[in-house]
């Protein structure tokens, strides 16, 4: 039994110490206890660097998607710990000390609980570096304004001739909406 212990529990520390997705845990007043690897390289700074800090430090600087300012209530850590339920599939601007720079987080948010007891003592996130594929979408959002703003109708096919966007002042030419263009 005391093997297997071992095992299961070496088996479950190489893949939090290798898995690419970043881990934190906290305890009940947010304060960071344990993060892997991957949270280290995620969000710029060490375990050390980490340990005792709660999600309202300033330093984390975080954001709401439309780059507003989140507030400590609407952090997932917050929810999850407040609501005794998991919170699932936020995005988060976190600033990242190492570039400089804001990097956004997919993030998730477990509460866990001791036998018998009905309040939290810890909550773990997991969270994915989603910065290039929220950067590519806001390019994108960008590029379909500009062509919005052409008074000419504008129209973008794929290599098979299908139209994947055309802007309003096509859609007034012909008298149909995007969807039937």
């Amino acid at each position: 039994a005391e093997d297997r212990l071992r095992q299961s529990e070496e088996k479950y520390r190489t893949l939090f110490d290798t898995m690419a997705q970043g881990v934190v845990y906290q305890d009940a007043e947010g304060r960071i206890t344990s993060a892997n690897h991957a949270a280290e390289c995620i969000l710029g700074m060490t375990l050390e660097q980490m340990q005792g800090r709660s999600p309202t430090d300033l330093r984390w600087r975080g954001l709401r998607e439309d780059g507003l300012e989140l507030p400590q209530k609407a952090l997932p850590t917050t929810i999850a710990l407040r609501s005794g339920r998991p919170v699932h599939s936020v995005t988060v601007g976190v600033f990242h000390p190492g570039d400089g720079k804001y990097h956004w987080l997919l993030v998730d948010a477990v509460p866990q609980f001791r036998p018998e007891e009905s309040r939290p003592y810890q909550v773990y996130t997991t969270f994915s570096d989603i910065t290039e594929r929220k950067l590519a979408e806001d390019r994108s959002k960008l590029q379909a304004q500009i062509l919005d703003a052409q008074l000419d109708p504008v129209y973008v096919h794929d290599f098979d001739g299908n139209f994947v966007y055309v802007n309003q002042a096509a859609c007034a030419s012909h008298g149909y909406t995007r969807e039937e263009i």
